[in-house]
């Protein structure tokens, strides 16, 4: 959730810069954080005044907004990708390339 800032930030309704909420800058400071929920968490109680009603709709909002090119700077989401990827030649269901 965390490993695009832009996406993040738009969801939250926030126009500041990401470190004034306690999120990471970028995909790979994302990946430092231990409690990445924690994190969206505190950052949503900044910046309303009714988090537990936008908490719901926080997730979906971020992954609407995501840019998979961000995405793929996270060491994780890379590592991901790469193994569906695998997972699905080995299927059949994706030409080898």
């Amino acid at each position: 959730m965390l490993a695009d800032p832009n996406a993040v930030l738009e969801a939250l309704g926030y126009r500041g810069p990401a470190a004034d909420l306690g999120l990471p800058d970028n995909p790979k400071e994302a990946e430092r954080y231990q409690d990445p929920k924690s994190c969206l968490d505190s950052a949503l109680r900044r910046v309303t005044n009714n988090p537990r009603r936008r908490a719901r709709t926080l997730r979906p909002a971020i992954a609407q907004r995501q840019s998979i090119a961000e995405l793929r700077k996270s060491p994780s989401f890379s590592d991901f990708e790469s193994r569906l990827k695998a997972a699905l030649q080995d299927l059949g269901i994706l030409a080898p390339d």
